[in-house]
């Protein structure tokens, strides 16, 4: 029984509940996602990042940075106005996902305006929430058995206007392009 493709998937649904750092320096959350064999996702694919900081951290080395199979798609910069309840949205390239197992890690940077100040206390933090939301949409891709061959689509010696009289096309019999063009083939080449 084939699954149902799902689109959009939260954090929650991906079985990640909200994080939140405290640790100083760099802490990366994994999230392991599956896109299901012979699917292909659109170029419209993007993460949905809801966090909030604590504004005790110093904005200018502090951050989040968002990577998927560890090719980097998108990075947060802190300030005031990202302390409260904010979402970053980061666009995936397909050439970032691929078919099977696949890896988003969030890097959080913390780091304290004040070298003196004390983990422990806990007033510094990045909190990651369940309802982030990763949109990966489905497209229907035409089935290879579909896409005509032309002359075209081949470079030297078809786009230069010397004679063809030396030319031999090799095409398997069974092949679709040899049923569908049979005949036509020997028109071209005679002179």
């Amino acid at each position: 029984r084939e699954e149902i493709y799902v689109e959009d998937r939260s954090f929650a649904d991906l079985g990640m509940q909200g994080v939140t750092v405290t640790d100083f320096g760099s802490k990366t959350i994994q999230i392991p996602f599956v896109i299901p064999p012979g699917k292909s996702i659109g170029s419209e694919s993007y993460l949905d990042l809801v966090f909030n900081h604590s504004q005790m951290l110093d904005y200018l080395r502090s951050g989040i940075v968002v990577r998927l199979n560890q090719v980097p798609v998108g990075s947060a910069r802190f300030s005031d106005t990202t302390a409260g309840l904010s979402t970053m949205r980061a666009m995936i390239p397909s050439t970032a996902l691929r078919s099977g197992a696949n890896m988003l890690e969030i890097q959080t940077d913390i780091l304290p305006r004040d070298v003196c100040s004390d983990q422990r206390q806990g007033s510094l933090w990045i909190t990651i929430f369940p309802n982030s939301l990763l949109h990966l949409p489905e497209v229907n891709q035409p089935s290879a058995a579909s896409a005509a061959t032309s002359l075209g689509d081949f470079s030297l010696p078809f786009t230069r206007t010397s004679t063809l009289a030396n030319l031999a096309f090799v095409v398997q019999k069974d092949a679709p392009a040899a049923k569908h063009r049979e005949g036509e083939w020997s028109s071209y080449l005679k002179e």
